[in-house]
């Protein structure tokens, strides 16, 4: 490990001093307005090689495509309890849109060049469910959270996380078949065929949790574009993903359209919540940005840390229960005040269409059987 894991273990150390039950807290931020905005350092060499791989060519102006995880961390190194871990513990650093996992147990069992060997959490799956994990079998009740999962920070149209959750057991549709269902606020679906038009399939059916996967988001899992790889400092193609559920995890729900605000105005927007992610998928949008990761890193660890406090989690933005760290009180968690979370989503994002068909249909050759078999579903 380098100088920048040194440096994040001494921030941890400084942390834990000030941390409750869940060993972190959110006193461990400055409360202003760039409190979400990437100003602290990647904390760990592990942690830089898996964000390096498909955002240091974005942060160098090489490709023009959304974060996969956000121009940097939003967090310090943290301490979170987890029970196999040493102490009872383990090491992770937030992003705009994930949560890095430093191993647990005995280091010589990992492979430090898998795709698995850092770890993401499941948080889509813990805001839907309400349940934190602090180990692989142990989890603690937070109440699923009421913020919207998709669209602007007090969008009221979009489903919330905790409507999503209502649904991880409903049935899967006919895999094949075009995507006509909506979802509304308070998770009613309704057939609309207004949404024909589109073309977007069922296209991938997971047997592990019996959803299907949309046919824009497989193709998404599976983009290609310019990439680094660990030990090599020169930048090629190849895959986003080695694996393509290493980022969003398995499908814990059908994909649903919905009315969502963007930037302040409804549009139509195609949305699935997978165990670490929610994607979504904005047809209006210009080519090359149409498919977004939301910024779960940011929702998840203000849920966690913030909002755990408050009994209402209404979901509203007001004076109790805003989902704002900074003192504006405008509903942005960015600096451009313009409603959106990630503005960096805004432009050709550089991801290589030619693999695919219209509706993302796979044609690169990659084994669609070829799942995350060795993947640990604890994390």
């Amino acid at each position: 490990m380098g100088t920048k894991f040194r440096l994040g273990v001494i921030l941890a150390v400084i942390a834990s001093m000030f941390s409750a039950v869940i060993v972190a807290s959110a006193d461990d931020h400055d409360t202003n307005d760039n409190d979400y905005n990437a100003h602290y350092e990647i904390a760990s060499d592990e942690f830089y090689n898996v964000w390096k791989r498909t955002d240091l060519p974005v942060a160098e102006g090489k490709v023009h495509r959304t974060w996969m995880w956000g121009p940097g961390a939003i967090s310090g190194l943290m301490e979170e309890q987890y029970a196999e871990g040493e102490d009872g513990t383990r090491m992770v650093q937030y992003f705009d849109k994930s949560r890095m996992e430093m191993p647990v147990g005995d280091a010589d069992d990992y492979d430090k060049k898998s795709a698995w060997h850092i770890t993401q959490g499941r948080l889509a799956y813990e805001l839907m469910s309400g349940r934190i994990q602090i180990g692989d079998n142990e989890f603690i009740d937070n109440g699923p959270s009421h913020r919207s999962a998709a669209g602007d920070i007090n969008d009221t149209t979009a489903p919330t996380y905790a409507v999503l959750g209502q649904h991880m057991d409903t049935a899967a549709r006919d895999t094949g078949g075009v995507i006509t269902q909506s979802m509304d606020r308070d998770g009613n679906i309704t057939d609309d065929y207004d949404y024909k038009h589109y073309g977007i399939t069922d296209y991938k059916y997971d047997a592990v949790t019996n959803n299907n996967i949309a046919s824009v988001f497989w193709k998404f899992m599976n983009s290609t574009g310019l990439v680094y790889d660990h030990g090599h400092h020169k930048a090629h193609s190849g895959h986003l993903f080695e694996n393509p559920y290493y980022a969003v995890g398995r499908p814990l729900t059908e994909a649903y359209w919905a009315r969502v605000a963007v930037d302040g105005v409804e549009q139509n927007v195609l949305i699935q919540a997978f165990e670490r992610r929610v994607l979504t998928y904005t047809p209006d949008n210009p080519k090359g940005w149409e498919v977004e990761s939301g910024n779960i890193g940011q929702h998840y660890h203000h849920w966690r840390y913030v909002v755990k406090a408050d009994d209402t989690d209404d979901g509203v933005v007001d004076d109790t229960d805003d989902g704002i760290v900074d003192d504006t009180d405008d509903g942005i968690v960015d600096d451009d005040d313009d409603g959106i979370v990630d503005d960096d989503d805004d432009i050709d994002d550089g991801l290589d269409d030619d693999d695919f068909d219209d509706n993302g249909v796979d044609d690169n050759g990659i084994d669609d059987n070829d799942d995350e078999d060795d993947a640990d579903d604890s994390d």
